[in-house]
């Protein structure tokens, strides 16, 4: 998951940062030069204040996300679940391995998901893996931070980084096998109509090359 560094705030350097976590307190009793620097700042709209945090709302959703999290493990481990998802792997370094069947195309959605809930700038893809056995050796000499692939997969995976004592956790994000497949079906029905529409192009140029040749045919020639 994303981390972010904490660290304490100076009135010279803290508009240099990306999120500002203030004590009410601590705020009051700071310098005049740090209070007047961010006031500044969000008068001008160079800060934009977060609204107060829905707790209630905040569990909820992490709750859910835990569910979702322990569905998608139960399911690849009992082989119930059927589709794509990712799982992350303890490195910091690596990139997002791929291992799909088909176009890559069909799964932008759930790659753009997976980014989403994961460090995506620093997260770039490798082309897919065809060998199962070059994908785990890929994993174990820490080239891949985050594995996107198939519940079958899954669980060849799991049970090989079990074996090796290597930790993983599953995304809460999955990509169900009857949307893959009608995405496979929609894209399929989209190649076909570009192949049509390319093939009418092409008779109605032939005609229209026909009829002006029957026209030059019919025009008188003169000397």
């Amino acid at each position: 998951m994303t981390s972010i560094d904490v660290s304490v705030c100076k009135a010279e350097t803290a508009l240099n940062n990306d999120i500002l976590l203030l004590n009410r307190k601590t705020f009051l009793e700071s310098k005049p030069s740090f209070a007047i620097n961010f006031i500044d700042a969000v008068e001008a709209k160079r800060l934009r204040l977060f609204q107060g945090i829905n707790y209630p709302a905040l569990a909820a959703r992490q709750a859910e996300t835990e569910g979702l999290v322990r569905s998608i493990g139960d399911g690849v481990a009992a082989g119930t679940r059927q589709g794509y998802g990712a799982m992350e792997l303890p490195t910091a370094k690596g990139d997002l391995c791929l291992m799909v069947s088909g176009e890559l195309v069909v799964h932008e959605e759930m790659l753009r998901s997976v980014a989403a809930v994961t460090d995506g700038k620093k997260l770039a893809a490798k082309p897919p893996y065809a060998d199962l056995d070059q994908l785990f050796a890929a994993i174990l000499r820490e080239q891949c931070r985050v594995f996107y692939g198939g519940a079958q997969t899954f669980s060849q995976i799991s049970q090989a980084l079990i074996r090796e004592e290597v930790k993983y956790s599953f995304l809460p994000t999955w990509l169900d096998e009857d949307v893959l497949s009608n995405a496979l079906l929609k894209r399929a029905a989209e190649e076909q109509e570009k192949v049509k529409k390319a093939e009418a192009a092409r008779l109605a140029a032939e005609e229209q090359a026909k009829i002006a040749a029957r026209q030059r045919e019919r025009t008188p020639r003169t000397r």
